[in-house]
């Protein structure tokens, strides 16, 4: 890890100037970012239910009690 008790060690190149463990943290939580980005988000365990729809128990729906049709 870096010692952050002592004199701080520094990337310059160019315009750019940053300390080490400054660059470090940028870096961890850049790559957080990226992980929470790349998992699978979590799914709901139940169906989604439409509502003017009604479903049996085994998911088929019976009645589509919506109004009308494709009228566009």
């Amino acid at each position: 890890m870096v010692n952050l008790n002592g004199n701080s060690k520094v990337l310059h190149y160019g315009w750019f100037l940053i300390t080490y463990s400054n660059l470090m943290v940028i870096v961890l939580m850049f790559l957080v970012f990226i992980i929470a980005i790349a998992l699978p988000s979590p799914t709901r365990k139940h169906k989604i239910i439409e509502p003017n729809k009604e479903v049996a128990k085994d998911g088929q729906v019976i009645s589509d009690t919506s109004a009308g049709g494709d009228d566009l």
